[in-house]
């Protein structure tokens, strides 16, 4: 063993000096425990964030599309207020209970896809969402 140490590189060490800007935002000297800990950190860190913005995208998501069974099954009476009133976002609001980003989302919605077929396709696209925020809201806590 000792022949094996004297031999080959198994017996020399490797000095590194890591330079970094650490997570308070100063630069330092780190060993490299400390460099994984940091990194380990960071990582979690920037998943979290990940998780937090797919998880406010789902929302907003689900928060458009459970106006849009309101505003389908009664059409006829949307088609009306926006052709006959002067101010129909206020209308709308008042009368579905929307919000101004679901009143966006239904004026650029081209009305005559709302038929029978879209309306299965949002019923499932809510709780394909539905199932993924629960997912990604048991994935963030724990």
């Amino acid at each position: 063993m000792l022949h094996l140490f004297a031999t080959t590189d198994l017996e020399r060490s490797c000095h590194v000096n890591i330079n970094m800007i650490g997570l308070d935002g100063r630069p330092q000297i780190k060993n490299l425990r400390d460099v994984l800990l940091e990194w380990l950190v960071f990582r979690k860190e920037t998943i979290r964030r990940q998780l937090r913005y797919s998880l406010n995208e789902i929302l907003n998501r689900i928060h458009i599309l459970s106006s849009l069974p309101l505003t389908c099954f009664n059409i006829d009476e949307v088609v009306t207020i926006l052709r006959t009133e002067n101010k129909p976002k206020i209308i709308l609001m008042e009368r579905f209970s929307i919000s101004n980003c679901q009143y966006d989302y239904i004026l650029d919605l081209k009305l005559r896809h709302l038929n029978a077929l879209e309306k299965i396709k949002i019923c499932d696209e809510m709780n394909a969402l539905t199932k993924e925020e629960s997912f990604r809201v048991g994935t963030y806590i724990g």
